[in-house]
């Protein structure tokens, strides 16, 4: 029965089948035209689209061009004030490469400084004759970026008296095109009347190939190029690279260019194919449902048969619950389903007694297996036990670095097997500068997120086979495995230098953190793993004492130098509280009147033995150690407490300038003991001006801003102090809130060695007037110097050519004097 119901459902079937595929053809070949149709009008009207865009692109940068060549000052014809304004329009727009000025000669004049003859006279004389033209695009050769030039014509009262000419370049339409996207791999591309292609998602192809002349290109690609030079609008198909492509074009109206977009004809056949797809689903599930209306017409016939088969197979799969067969019929098949009905319930009473036993059978496997499992899972507990203590004993649980314990027994075991290595090790010791500033400022969380962030920088600097440890803090190891020479080793410090000199950037705040590194190599400076660790760690210090941010290869003589430090912290301590230390005062001498407007106050120590010392050659120990914030709140209560007693002589004009270490900047309660010293000397603020150097601002500029804004709230004046050395930039007179900029002494002592210097000291002074701040110039020792600074409008110098620094009974003196000019 079974077999003629299959037969009738395949007759059925085959019907169908042919009816609906003679459908299904028909069909693909109208459909076919209709995607081929939708594709060229896609192609096409995004081709005009696209050219429109470029078009008002280029409209607005004539736009832009035509208002700058209209400006007054330039048709005022004055060159020095012309080039200033274009300069300033040069750096308010990004996308301008430079501005040229052309006088009628044909001499260009560049805001960037350059001057140049122009050099196409057609187009030089199309501008003359008051025509805006666009020339490119093409790759500038100073910045190797992709520009055009748009050149206006200068027109005063009907005469044009020189031209504009800008370099703008293209990055934002250049972007646009790229990013001009058809189906899902045509994309669009800009060519030159010349045949040039420049701009192409492929890089190899942008400003490389030229359309006409490349061997990749057929006949047919090169023939919509030449329409293209033509300016005409079209649709095609061509061979490119082996590749079928369907291409629509359109010019770019007022330019040379045209602009193209193709997508291969295989994707348009991909579409098809997908079509063609989806017809077979729709001829499929129709054959699914006749089949399924065939099966229930047949159903009826065999369903007996069926039937009685169905609880056969159930019981052949061993289910014995069948009882009773659905099938009524008297005849034959309904004699051979009670048949059936009595052997399955025999069957059913032997299997009930082999289940009994089966039973018994399972329940003792069962008691074995949890026993098993049980003495299982207490080894897998006790073996993950042994390996976290194993793991907590050799890595750090801040960083997943190696630890102490670990480095010291990979360093050992190397040595162990020095003999067979035959090649050296290296020990960095490494310790974080100035990192306690960031969990005084910040607090433990930053902290800890920063020596993470150092430990995969530090991880990614390294080889494979090289440990990086922390040590503890903010100290972190790293050995070095099978160095040849110390251009191995240079070259992994380098690394990490580029790496420090990034930002680290923690929930939003931006760091700028170094490093001092101790050296030492195996076995040259120690043959054990104590005496190389201790010798690295002497050499990471003499890093620190030299300046931070550096390196220092181990030396025998560092050990006498590290006890000459231990001395100078030792006798410094002393000297605080001995009162060895004082203040000198040398005098600020204003450049209008000639008489002395303040003092800055200068630390020293008198050394029982060495004499008079000055601040620099003690500062670092007192920065180290510590010891400068004492110092510092001295310095400060003691210039205040002066300053309070030449007023109280009838001398209230006078200010005192005090300088600010790095540290004591840093300090969360610096604010509160400014304000404690200026109550209990009971000084104006408004007469205390406190310096600060630019490496000091910049460390944590959030934070400088903040600690300023407090000061100034007080009436505090703040000066920026050694402006001139380091990197001296202009923005953070923007953003800083001070008062008073200080030119450094070593600035200051060359100024008038060039024309450059004296301009640059000129546009420095004159850029701190407008924007509201006073000059101070440190270390004049001429009257050459002194007369040019009075010249160019500096408010303020200090030197020895007025005065060496002075105790403050010398000092007083001084105010006598009429005047120092």
């Amino acid at each position: 029965m079974k077999s003629i119901r299959i037969k009738i459902i395949i007759i059925f079937v085959l019907i169908f089948t042919i009816s609906l595929s003679i459908l299904a053809g028909l069909n693909y070949w109208q459909s076919r035209n209709v995607i081929l149709k939708n594709i060229k009008n896609e192609l096409v009207k995004t081709a005009d689209s696209q050219a429109e865009i470029i078009k008002m692109w280029f409209d607005i940068r004539k736009a832009e061009v035509g208002t700058i060549a209209r400006s007054p000052v330039l048709l005022n014809g004055n060159r020095e004030a012309g080039l200033t304004y274009l300069r300033s329009e040069w750096k308010n727009n990004p996308l301008f490469e430079n501005i040229l000025w052309a006088d009628p000669d044909g001499h260009f004049f560049g805001a960037d400084g350059i001057v140049a003859k122009v050099s196409t006279l057609e187009d030089f004389n199309r501008v003359l004759s008051g025509e805006t033209i666009i020339q490119g695009p093409l790759i500038s050769p100073s910045t190797g970026k992709l520009v055009v030039s748009v050149v206006a014509p200068i027109v005063n009262n009907g005469k044009v008296t020189g031209e504009i000419a800008i370099p703008v370049t293209v990055r934002d339409i250049e972007q646009h095109i790229l990013s001009v996207k058809v189906g899902q791999s045509g994309y669009a591309f800009i060519v030159r009347s010349d045949g040039l292609t420049v701009i192409h998602p492929d890089i190899h192809v942008a400003n490389r190939e030229n359309c006409l002349t490349d061997p990749d290109s057929s006949e047919s690609f090169k023939e919509a190029v030449r329409k293209m030079a033509r300016g005409e609008k079209g649709f095609g198909n061509y061979v490119y690279k082996g590749i079928e492509r369907y291409i629509a074009y359109a010019p770019v109206p007022g330019t040379d260019m045209s602009i193209a977009i193709t997508v291969p004809l295989q994707e348009v056949n991909n579409n098809l194919v997908s079509f063609t797809k989806i017809s077979m689903c729709i001829i499929i599930g129709v054959l699914i449902l006749v089949v399924l209306i065939l099966v229930h017409v047949t159903l009826f016939i065999v369903r007996p048969i069926e039937v009685l088969e169905k609880e056969a197979n159930r019981v052949a799969g061993g289910d014995l619950s069948v009882t009773t067969v659905n099938v009524h019929s008297k005849d034959e098949v309904g004699s051979l389903a009670r048949a059936f009905e009595n052997m399955v319930q025999k069957l059913n009473e032997s299997y009930s007694k082999l289940a009994l036993a089966y039973n018994k059978l399972e329940v003792t496997y069962e008691q074995i297996s949890a026993s098993e499992e049980e003495l299982r899972q207490q080894y897998d507990e006790l073996q993950k036990s042994e390996e976290e203590l194993l793991y907590l004993a050799h890595y750090d649980q801040l960083t997943n670095l190696p630890n102490r314990t670990l480095l010291f027994e990979q360093v050992s075991s190397y040595i162990a097997k020095a003999d067979q290595n035959q090649k050296k090790a290296v020990l960095f010791y490494l310790d974080l500068d100035n990192f306690k500033s960031v969990n005084d400022t910040l607090g433990h969380i930053h902290g800890d997120l920063l020596l993470m962030e150092v430990g995969k920088r530090l991880s990614s600097c390294v080889k494979k086979a090289d440990t990086v440890a922390r040590l503890g803090g903010d100290e972190f190891g790293i050995l070095l495995r099978n160095i040849d020479n110390n251009i191995q080793i240079l070259s992994i410090l380098e690394r990490i230098s580029a790496d420090f000199r990034e930002p680290f950037v923690l929930n939003g705040y931006e760091f700028f953190i170094t490093a001092s590194i101790g050296i030492v190599i195996y076995p040259e400076h120690g043959e054990n793993v104590d005496t190389l660790l201790k010798n690295a760690d002497t050499a990471m210090y003499h890093a620190k004492n030299s300046g931070k941010n550096g390196f220092r290869f181990y030396e025998n003589s560092m050990n006498q130098s590290l006890l000459d430090w231990v001395d100078i912290e030792n006798k410094l301590r002393r000297a605080i509280e001995k009162n060895e230390l004082v203040l000198f005062y040398q005098p600020q001498i204003d450049l209008i009147s000639g008489k002395i407007k303040g003092f800055e106050a200068l630390i020293r120590w008198y050394h029982p033995k060495k004499g008079l010392i000055k601040l620099t050659e003690f500062i670092t120990v007192a920065e180290e150690t510590g010891l400068i914030i004492p110092i510092g709140e001295w310095a400060l209560h003691t210039a205040c407490h002066q300053l309070k007693g030449w007023h109280d002589m009838g001398h209230e004009h006078l200010n005192i300038s005090i300088n600010l270490s790095a540290r004591q900047f840093k300090q969360p309660n610096f604010t509160e003991t400014i304000e404690k010293i200026l109550s209990e000397t009971r000084v104006s603020p408004s007469n205390i001006e406190l310096e600060i150097t630019e490496s000091t601002a910049i460390e944590n500029i959030n934070n400088t801003i903040h600690v300023l804004h407090r000061l100034k709230h007080y009436g505090i004046r703040i000066a920026l102090d050694d402006f001139g050395k380091g990197y001296s930039s202009l923005n953070y007179l923007k953003e800083l809130p001070i008062d008073i900029i200080k030119l450094d002494k070593d600035f200051v002592f060359d100024i008038l060695e060039d024309n450059k210097q004296k301009l640059i000291a000129k546009t420095i002074i004159t850029l701190a007037h407008g924007m509201g701040l006073e000059v101070v110039a440190e270390g004049i020792e001429t009257r050459e110097i002194l007369i040019f600074l009075k010249d160019i409008q500096c408010n303020s110098a200090q030197g020895f050519l007025f005065s060496k620094p002075l105790i403050h009974e010398e000092a007083e003196l001084l105010l006598t004097k009429q005047s120092f000019l």
